[in-house]
């Protein structure tokens, strides 16, 4: 499907090309250097800098209808102008609107002077357009579609010289971290994420890791609120909530302590693999920057055997092996686990939720799991620079210098919060510095979800939401999933350099294949092993094992990989 999307738009832009080649008068002029249309405010002259006519020649611009200003978001400056965009969203999920059909719609037409025609559909769709050679000014795609992404040069015009020729505004509020890992090869910005965080924010703590540690808050307290972080404090906690509790509320053994579901032949370790690596804070790489091997980490394996003795002592449960991931959300739900340990609470927010509705004697709390020797924090990744869409002007754009208005308008401060929270004083206030829906509006999107979306529009706009710019105005989680949030980002890592680090194809690709599965059953005969003796060896023949398909090379891919990340992030 890449190859064949790859082949459709670079036969769709070769004759897009031709076209334009063969063409020595477009049937509208567009302003010629030195002139202008009606829309500079009474001016009859832009003069531009050598190096903007440069750019414009380069990619083949219209010429700007005013003198674009860094200071001043240039939608603000072209309000003599009304434009008509197409923007497609690759998800046939979303509810595509049109302007005014909705108060943040209206909003937006009212700010930009631009009416956009949403679409939104699914790869069929887009192969579509593709091929009739008719693609839209904009475009939302998922970052995960990387044979598309990187090679955006072939459909996209670059942000960065869009916003130097029209709207020099959005690289003055862009993040220079992020315009680096936005950069390609070629030196061009072509496409801008959602959800994305830098570093700046993680480590403020406006990210929220998905790793977490549970306990069930009647028993954990009955027992004395015990420190469960050294391996001695962990066990002994265990067998105390089973002798304090042999049976559930409903009369079934208690689980004292569960990790996530585990699929050994899928490469799943539930909590056993990376994510206790993170509770233990082993690091990542190693001081010159290479790759960390971190299962060969003493602290690791030291670790593994204190969960092998739970199991041998009945205060794990075999069933870990076989639960999928709804039996263990229901298991957590119904009370039956003591403590648990996962890689996302996110995946519980519901069910900690009904536990707080239906039984909330039996509510699931947050603490610190296990630590290192010397108690280190945990170390959670939080937060993600790449997104989980990217969007785009494509080379087809009637109108860049509106459509990257738009772009500038969505990622701004005010463009944020109109899409968001709306208006002070008309659909927000702020309450203790924190933007705060009006009563009736909060009203409204608890009672009537779909309906408010249709009428109101907020947050409905997701393609360019920055969740870190949300958090540092203080809008924070709320109920028991957000408490969950909260208590972890104290544990907040930036790990951005962590982007497509294994090999995707080849042989080296087959070799980590190999691995991975002969790891997760090495982790399997671990925790089930008869004794630390006959555990500890499981795990060094597997570390052994590793040589025999090609390990060296492929840590060799992935400090080249760490390397390429670093300098994209500017952490050189």
């Amino acid at each position: 499907m890449k190859k064949l999307l790859l082949g459709l738009f670079a036969l769709t832009f070769m004759f897009v090309l031709i076209a334009c080649g063969d063409n020595d008068e477009p049937e509208t002029a567009d302003p010629g250097p030195g002139e202008t249309t009606d829309n500079n405010g009474g001016e009859d002259e832009v003069t531009l800098p050598a190096d903007i006519e440069a750019l414009i020649a380069q990619f083949n611009l219209p010429e700007p209808r005013f003198v674009p200003d860094s200071n001043t978001p240039s939608w603000q400056l072209d309000q003599g102008f009304d434009a008509e965009l197409t923007w497609y969203v690759n998800y046939i999920w979303w509810p595509a609107h049109e302007m005014g059909d909705s108060w943040v719609t209206e909003t937006m037409m009212g700010d930009l002077n631009v009416r956009i025609s949403f679409i939104s559909g699914n790869t069929d769709n887009l192969n579509a357009m593709i091929a009739g050679g008719d693609l839209p000014d904009i475009i939302t795609l998922g970052s995960y579609n990387t044979g598309i992404v990187n090679e955006a040069n072939m459909f996209a015009l670059p942000l960065d010289v869009l916003a130097q020729v029209y709207d020099p505004y959005f690289l003055e509020i862009l993040h220079p971290q992020t315009r680096a890992w936005m950069t390609h090869e070629d030196g061009y910005m072509y496409g801008i994420p959602n959800e994305s965080m830098h570093s700046d924010e993680i480590n403020a703590g406006y990210a929220f890791p998905g790793a977490g540690f549970f306990v069930r808050q009647d028993i954990f307290e009955a027992i004395g609120s015990p420190d469960m972080t050294t391996p001695e404090g962990f066990l002994q906690a265990l067998r105390d909530a089973l002798e304090y509790m042999p049976t559930d509320d409903a009369g079934r053994p208690l689980t004292p302590f569960s990790g996530d579901y585990m699929n050994i032949t899928t490469n799943d370790n539930g909590a056993f693999s990376g994510v206790l690596q993170d509770f233990l804070a082993i690091p990542t790489t190693n001081p010159d920057g290479t790759f960390y091997d971190r299962d060969a980490d003493p602290e690791y394996l030291a670790w593994l055997l204190v969960f092998r003795q739970a199991m041998e002592e009945g205060l794990m449960s075999m069933d870990q092996f076989s639960h999928d991931n709804e039996t263990v959300n229901n298991e957590l739900e119904s009370g039956r686990y003591f403590a648990l340990m996962t890689g996302n609470t996110n995946d519980f927010a519901s069910r900690l939720n009904n536990i707080s509705n239906n039984n909330p004697t039996q509510m699931m709390i947050p603490i610190s799991g296990p630590r290192n020797a010397t108690g280190d924090p945990h170390t959670f990744p939080a937060g993600g620079i790449n997104g989980w869409t990217h969007t785009f002007i494509t080379q087809q754009a009637n109108d860049p210098q509106s459509a990257m208005q738009v772009i500038t308008y969505l990622w701004s401060d005010h463009g944020q919060m109109v899409q968001q929270f709306g208006i002070e004083g008309e659909t927000f206030e702020f309450v203790d510095g924190v933007p705060t829906w009006l009563p009736e509006i909060a009203e409204f999107h608890a009672s009537e979800y779909y309906e408010f979306r249709d009428v109101w529009g907020m947050r409905t706009f997701w393609m360019l939401r920055r969740p870190g710019f949300f958090a540092s105005q203080g809008v924070l989680p709320s109920g028991p999933h957000g408490e969950v949030q909260l208590f972890n980002r104290q544990f907040n890592q930036a790990r951005l350099n962590f982007i497509n680090l294994e090999p995707a194809e080849g042989a080296l690709q087959r070799d980590l294949e190999v691995i991975d599965l002969a790891r997760s059953q090495a982790i399997a005969d671990v925790l089930t092993a008869g004794g630390d003796a006959e555990a500890t060896q499981i795990w060094e023949n597997f570390l052994e094992s590793r040589n025999n398909f090609d390990w060296a090379g492929i840590n060799e891919y992935r400090n080249n990989r760490l390397a390429i990340n670093r300098e994209r992030l500017g952490m050189n």
